[in-house]
C-alpha cells in the first residue's frame, strides 16, 4: 500500500476551455509544472465533441442510454486533445492502472471514463448528468480528497455573468441551495445530489487563472466557488 501513489486530487478540465486556444495552452503547460509538486487525476470535459453528441441526439432521437454513453465516449475525444498538450501525461482507460506507481509518478494520468462507466453504469441517463458529476463521482470512488471542476469562468454565478456584469460570484454554496436554482449553471443539475450524498465539497475555479488551482491545493484562499454538504 505504501508503495500506492497518493493523489491529492481530480482535476477536470472543462471542454469550454479549448474554445480559447492560448488560454488552453497556458493551462496545460501550467498543470505540466504542477505536476512537480502535487499528484492529480485529469478528467476531460465534453466540450464540442459533446455538442455534437447533443445535435445528434436531437436529430436521431436517441434513447437517453444511447445519448449518455455517446456523450461519455466524447469526453475520450478531449482527453486525447489534452494529452496533446501535455507532453508528460498518459491516457489511462482502465482504473486499476491509476495505482501502477512505475508508470504513473513521473506522468499525468488523464482518466477516460467510458470504460468503467459503460461496465459498472453507476448514474442516471440523464443530460443532467456531465463530466462534472462524473469527475465528482470518480473523486469518491477512489477517496481522493479534493475535486477540482475547472471552468472558463470564477466560478457560480446565479445568472450569466456575460449578461449581467454586475452579478456577484459566490464563493460558498451548499448543496442544497444550489439544487434550489432553476436557471442553468455552469455544473450540472446532477452534481448537488452527488455532494449531499458523499458529504464531501468541491470547487470551480477558472482554468485561465490556472495559479488558483495550486492554490486550493494548497489550502489558500483564491477566486472560486466551494459547493458543500
Amino acid at each position: 500500500m505504501s508503495d500506492y501513489i497518493i493523489f491529492n486530487a481530480i482535476i477536470k478540465i472543462g471542454g469550454s476551455l479549448a474554445n480559447k486556444k492560448e488560454g488552453f495552452t497556458n493551462l496545460c503547460h501550467y498543470l505540466k509544472k504542477l505536476y512537480d509538486d502535487y499528484k492529480f487525476i485529469i478528467v476531460p470535459g465534453g466540450g464540442v465533441f459533446a455538442d455534437q453528441v447533443r445535435s445528434i441526439d436531437k436529430e436521431f432521437n436517441l434513447d437517453k442510454s444511447q445519448s449518455h454513453f455517446m456523450a461519455i465516449f466524447s469526453e475520450s475525444l478531449f482527453g486525447y486533445l489534452i494529452y496533446t498538450k501535455l507532453s508528460n501525461s498518459k491516457l489511462v482507460s482502465k482504473i486499476d492502472s491509476l495505482y501502477d506507481s512505475e508508470k504513473y509518478f513521473d506522468s499525468i494520468p488523464i482518466l477516460l471514463p467510458f470504460k468503467y462507466f459503460i461496465d459498472k453504469d453507476p448514474l442516471p441517463h440523464t443530460w443532467k448528468v456531465t463530466s462534472d458529476s462524473i469527475a465528482y463521482y470518480l473523486g469518491q470512488i477512489l477517496g481522493i480528497e479534493k475535486v477540482i471542476l475547472v471552468k472558463d469562468v470564477d466560478g457560480l454565478y446565479t445568472k450569466n455573468p456575460m449578461e449581467y456584469p454586475d452579478i456577484k460570484l459566490i464563493k460558498k454554496i451548499s448543496a442544497t441551495e444550489l439544487s434550489k436554482i432553476e436557471e442553468d449553471t455552469c455544473v450540472d443539475k446532477h452534481l448537488s445530489k452527488l455532494i449531499k450524498k458523499y458529504k464531501k465539497s468541491c470547487y470551480l475555479v477558472n482554468g485561465f487563472h490556472p495559479k488558483r488551482i495550486r492554490n486550493i491545493l494548497k489550502d489558500i484562499s483564491t477566486v472560486s466557488t466551494l459547493i458543500y454538504e
